[in-house]
């Protein structure tokens, strides 16, 4: 039970994540000269650092195999968005699963670094 209720815990924290960085880049682009595409790249690198500091947490606090756990967050963050997608009528393309598997990419390295931090700490 308490893995559940760890992993509601960072589901909730990368949800109201995902909403306030949103917000702001929707913002930035209101009101500033930015173009569509620069806020779509600020868009993927403020989600890509949420999976590799959420990677490095649960790597950091795994006892082995820090892909697993970082894998196992990923998938998890990767699913709740693809779900998030499907609400809001988005296409399934070859891009989006690109996008899809960096992040995945993303938190199991950075997963594997924070176990190997743990170890030479």
């Amino acid at each position: 039970m308490t893995n559940a209720l760890k992993y509601l815990k960072t589901l909730g924290i990368f949800m109201a994540y995902l909403l306030i960085s949103n917000f702001f880049i929707s913002l930035l682009y209101l009101y500033t000269n930015l173009s569509k595409n620069a806020c779509n790249i600020i868009t993927f690198i403020s989600t890509l650092l949420i999976f590799i500091i959420l990677g490095f947490k649960y790597g950091h606090q795994s006892n082995n195999k820090g892909y697993k756990s970082g894998l196992k967050i990923s998938s998890i963050l990767v699913l709740t968005l693809f779900i998030i997608s499907l609400f809001f009528k988005d296409f399934f393309s070859l891009s989006k699963v690109i996008y899809y598997l960096v992040l995945i990419l993303g938190s199991t390295l950075a997963s594997v670094f924070g176990i190997n931090a743990k170890k030479g700490a």
